[in-house]
């Protein structure tokens, strides 16, 4: 990979927001994370009080959400290796904007279903492996190798800030409008991501070569399978983000369903529980290096494993009590906070 002069000239001194490309690319990041976390707040108040969605249906539409991953991410990555990676992140874009588009104006036609929604929610998904996918292969063409951990510092703290601010804010606003014009909101966002990544142009991004020898596209995925299933560690973490992730996706597929439905509270106070969630993982950060330091990486993830089971008890304590629900789904959200994802 060939850097531009001017990045490869002063390897250490360059700061990443003075690189053109990558301040580019972090403010369509910013935009991208508040239309996720926007849309993500919007999706459950829509399908569950306008669309009356029932708990198996609000359940179709998170396995739909999450389904992108599941289908295409080995040969994406694959793919994208053998593609530019820029324009991937333009389609995915432009599938992410018509997707969410479409919402708001089947509101206004008056012809909104929860099929709908879960077709968008499929088609989000795929666009969504594609753009992360592309998204962090491109960052290397972007900024000097040095400084591509600085450059994914600076993406987190964004994403970390948006996720603190975007759910309260949806949440009051949704207080005056209906949850489906929101999508309005994060269509525009998409489109603004869309036009600052067309204005980057990665040195080096280049397709493979498909006349060169290489091989196949089966021996490659098997190849990373392989890898992937030899390794005794590697099978164990697998195992364990495996069962931490079923059990994280049956919580947030129903935490909505309980908070919306069967406990009542308003949506600007389903906002506020999200931006608490979203300041606990933040703060639960902030010990993290220092404990991994201390204590060892895998011995961390399985003491925090362990406690998994304690930190989600309070949920089903707030249908018992009531009149302390809020609170307990806080206690839920602080404790799960510093679990291993």
């Amino acid at each position: 990979m060939t850097l531009p002069p001017a990045l490869a000239a002063d390897d250490d001194a360059t700061e990443v927001l003075k690189v053109p490309d990558f301040r580019r690319l972090w403010a369509a990041n910013g935009f991208g994370y508040a239309a996720s976390e926007v849309a993500g707040f919007a999706l459950p108040v829509t399908a569950l009080l306008l669309l009356h969605a029932r708990p198996l249906v609000m359940s179709l539409i998170f396995v739909c959400s999450r389904a992108g991953f599941l289908t295409v991410g080995l040969p994406a990555g694959v793919w994208i290796d053998r593609w530019r990676k820029k324009p991937v992140m333009v389609w995915a874009d432009v599938a992410y904007a018509v997707a969410f588009g479409s919402i708001p104006v089947a509101y206004f036609l008056d012809v909104l279903t929860v099929a709908q929604l879960i077709v968008v929610a499929l088609v989000v998904s795929m666009a969504g492996v594609f753009f992360e996918v592309a998204h962090s292969s491109v960052l290397p063409y972007v900024l000097p190798r040095r400084r591509v951990a600085d450059g994914n510092a600076r993406l987190q703290t964004s994403q970390t800030t948006i996720q603190a601010v975007s759910p309260s804010v949806a949440g009051v606003v949704t207080q005056s409008i209906a949850a489906p014009v929101l999508y309005c909101f994060v269509g525009l966002c998409h489109l603004m991501s869309l036009l600052l990544v067309r204005r980057i142009h990665p040195s080096g991004d280049v397709a493979r070569d498909r006349a060169t020898p290489e091989r196949r596209f089966r021996r490659e995925i098997a190849d990373g399978m392989g890898v992937l299933f030899s390794q005794p560690l590697l099978r164990l973490l697998l195992n364990q983000a495996a069962l931490n992730n079923i059990g994280a996706g049956i919580i947030l597929a129903m935490l909505p369903v309980f908070l919306l439905n069967e406990i009542g509270i308003s949506t600007w106070m389903c906002g506020l529980l999200s931006t608490l969630g979203a300041l606990a993982g933040f703060a639960a950060s902030l010990p993290a290096p220092r404990l991994r330091r201390r204590f060892g990486e895998i011995r961390m993830t399985l003491i925090f494993s362990a406690l998994a089971p304690f930190a989600v008890v309070a949920a089903p304590l707030a249908g018992v009590f009531r009149g302390v629900a809020v609170p307990l789904i806080a206690r839920r959200i602080r404790a799960s906070a510093a679990l291993p994802g």
